[in-house]
């Protein structure tokens, strides 16, 4: 089995099957996927950069969707997102994917009706704040047992949680960690979030202590 997502923005893991190409959701998780694919339909990406910083490449985008589809388009009729991500230079080859644990995953984790792979690593503050996948669970956890990139995860998470209208979300893939805010009601771009320099360079410091361990 492997761990697929339907976009970049999702935090839909479904299992594939390579062999007879079938998909597996958890329960409740079809209703997820059709709401997020129905406004996927109206999204536009209103602006892109890339440029390079201490040799990694960084991505900023901002987008809108129309969260009415039957609605005019009109300014007011979208929401409005930002993201930016910085790459590694090398995939690590894990299948990662690490996220902010929902409330909703909390509940049924609670309950003991969850299904979604959430390897534990043995640090509580990741533990109970993040689900994360992966196709090699013994070096994941070993990658995220080095005290310096959980430094880091928490230093990101604490400029996500910064006091301000919007709460940001992080996710840390394969190729590359993401952080993202939204949705606003009027148009944004990468420089107008609560803190940019600050959540760059936090990004930066985890991307280099997760290339650290690989020298």
């Amino acid at each position: 089995m492997l761990k697929k997502t339907i976009s970049d923005l999702s935090e839909i893991i479904f299992d594939y099957c390579p062999k007879c190409e079938g998909i597996f959701l958890d329960k409740g998780e079809i209703q997820e996927v059709s709401q997020e694919l129905e406004p996927s339909t109206e999204a536009n990406l209103d602006k892109k950069t890339r440029e390079y910083i201490d040799g990694y490449l960084v991505v900023e985008e901002s987008a809108c969707v129309r969260w009415d589809p039957g609605s005019h388009a009109s300014p007011e009729n979208f929401w409005y997102f930002v993201r930016s991500s910085i790459y590694f230079k090398e995939s690590l080859g894990l299948g990662l994917n690490m996220f902010s644990e929902k409330w909703t995953d909390k509940l049924f984790k609670g309950i003991g009706l969850s299904r979604k792979q959430d390897i534990q690593v043995g640090d509580d503050q990741i533990d109970s704040r993040f689900i994360i996948q992966g196709t090699d669970e013994k070096e994941i956890i070993s990658l995220l047992s080095d005290q310096n990139i959980r430094k880091n995860i928490n230093l990101l998470d604490e400029k996500r949680l910064k006091k301000g209208a919007i709460k940001g979300s992080f996710k840390i893939f394969d190729n590359r960690v993401t952080y993202s805010e939204g949705p606003y009601d009027h148009v944004v771009g990468y420089a107008d979030i609560a803190d940019p320099e600050g959540v760059r360079e936090a990004m930066i410091n985890l991307v280099k202590s997760v290339e650290d361990c690989y020298e």
